[in-house]
């Protein structure tokens, strides 16, 4: 059974509620945003999609709602570098792509590697750079774009974007993509980036409660909060994005998803026996298991920067990572 075919069927049972989003029709013309919210046992969960096909994007949104439902009915210690796909290959490659983004993350932020830059301006699937270009300009926001190390069999890229006059925050928004493909990955950042930009530096966009509290539950939105800091835009500037004139050259990593595990999390199944996903979760001990809130460096974290690094290393935590 096709997923929204699913929806369709269970969206009593889920209490279904979705929602079109309209700023996409000025910033990436040609693009669908919903939003999804699904009650499971008693409590909500959201999901956001944005996709070129409408169908598509409706069902990356309610995919991801489902996959926070999962989540939260299991026992995981750790809920991240996850992921939920019709096809069980599809979602351990995309469960590898978070973990290989968190710890490209991680390991540049901490070992202070700078970060390539990459071009905005071709056309991107059906995005035209250009025209986003354009419409930044407008709104007085940049937006660009770095390569982080790649692995073996991936790349990772970052977009980063900030107000240029009237800054309502000190500091960057950021977005993430990861893929085989670096057009797919420069994509996918980009849109992560931008739906987040959009509000944060076009509306009077607040913590929704004090960010301490985020701390002390190891939410990554603390690191969001934490990324809008004239601290962490000054180590960004200092310490990762390139001087001028300079281009990082980057050998790919030896690490590729056959260095992965990865879990299925079945507990949706008890409750919905035919929906038309996997969820699963990648590990792996080559790759930093993430983490959030006050930094920990154990042993296993420090070995993992030391081999990003080439060399033994000592790290600064005073600036949280800016994967959020």
């Amino acid at each position: 059974m096709q997923l929204t075919e699913w929806l369709l069927e269970n969206s009593a049972a889920l209490n279904l509620k979705a929602d079109k989003y309209t700023w996409v029709n000025e910033w990436l013309p040609g693009y669908f945003d919903y939003g999804v919210i699904i009650s499971v046992s008693g409590k909500k969960y959201s999901g956001r999609g944005i996709d070129a096909n409408e169908k598509i994007a409706f069902e990356k949104a309610s995919a991801e709602a489902l996959e926070r439902a999962a989540l939260g009915l299991s026992r995981l210690s750790m809920p991240w570098a996850t992921a939920a796909y019709p096809i069980f290959e599809g979602a351990c490659a995309r469960a590898y792509y978070e973990l290989l983004g968190i710890d490209r993350v991680f390991c540049h932020h901490f070992c202070r590697k700078r970060i390539k830059p990459v071009s905005l301006q071709e056309t991107i699937g059906s995005l035209s750079g250009k025209i986003l270009e354009n419409v930044l300009a407008r709104n007085k926001i940049k937006l660009n774009l770095y390569e982080l190390r790649p692995s073996s069999d991936a790349k990772v890229v970052c977009a980063i974007a900030y107000g240029t006059e009237n800054r309502k925050l000190d500091g960057f928004i950021t977005g993430f993509g990861a893929d085989e493909s670096i057009e797919i990955a420069k994509l996918h950042a980009i849109v992560e980036c931008a739906r987040t930009a959009v509000v944060c530096l076009c509306t009077d966009y607040k913590p929704e409660e004090p960010i301490e509290n985020l701390k002390a539950r190891r939410n990554p939105r603390w690191h969001f909060w934490q990324t809008q800091t004239a601290e962490s835009m000054a180590h960004l500037c200092r310490h990762l994005l390139p001087k001028s004139g300079e281009e990082p050259q980057f050998k790919p990593e030896s690490i590729s998803i056959k260095d992965a595990s990865f879990i299925q999390i079945k507990t949706l199944a008890s409750i919905f026996p035919d929906i038309p996903l996997f969820f699963v979760q990648a590990h792996s001990d080559k790759l930093i298991e993430p983490q959030f809130g006050e930094f920990i460096g154990g042993a296993q974290t420090m070995k993992r920067l030391e081999v990003f690094n080439g060399r033994p290393i000592q790290v600064d935590t005073l600036v949280p990572h800016f994967y959020g």
